[in-house]
């Protein structure tokens, strides 16, 4: 897949199948998350990951309205 968006801002709960670990394990080129439950920790553990090789194919991450619950 080389494109992964979650379009769910008119959702009333945060969706549970976007996890830090599917994000690590992805092979997307592109990723863009609406809303989530990721934390500060999630998110930077994603940007070392992505830093230290874990997904050499994505360019580009953005994730907005993070919630923490």
């Amino acid at each position: 897949m080389d494109e992964f968006v979650a379009r769910n801002e008119d959702m009333d709960s945060i969706p549970n199948w976007i996890t830090v670990e599917r994000v690590l394990t992805s092979n997307c080129v592109r990723m863009w998350i609406g809303l989530c439950s990721f934390t500060a920790t999630d998110l930077n553990r994603i940007i070392k990951g992505w830093i230290e090789g874990n997904n050499l194919r994505l360019e580009i991450y953005i994730s907005c309205r993070c919630k923490t619950v």
